[in-house]
């Protein structure tokens, strides 16, 4: 599960970064890539694409699987 989490989180990264390096530019991009709280903000409030509320879902869906993941003892 966590596997799966990571991964979700991953796409939604990837996605972000794309999207911040082609509508702003190279300073933008790095910046959603090294700190968090911009790229949450990008996700938020400058994401331009259809897929925005898809992308806040994964985005969940990826931390929360994430962490029962990690804290699950099976």
């Amino acid at each position: 599960m966590a596997l799966l989490g990571g991964l979700i989180s991953l796409y939604v990264t990837i996605k972000m970064i794309i999207d911040a390096y082609e509508s702003e530019g190279f300073l933008h991009a790095v910046i959603c890539f090294f700190c968090g709280l911009y790229a949450l903000y990008w996700l938020l409030f400058r994401y331009e694409d259809n897929d925005k509320i898809v992308l806040i879902i994964c985005a969940v869906v990826g931390v929360v699987l994430s962490v029962v993941g990690r804290t699950s003892t099976l």
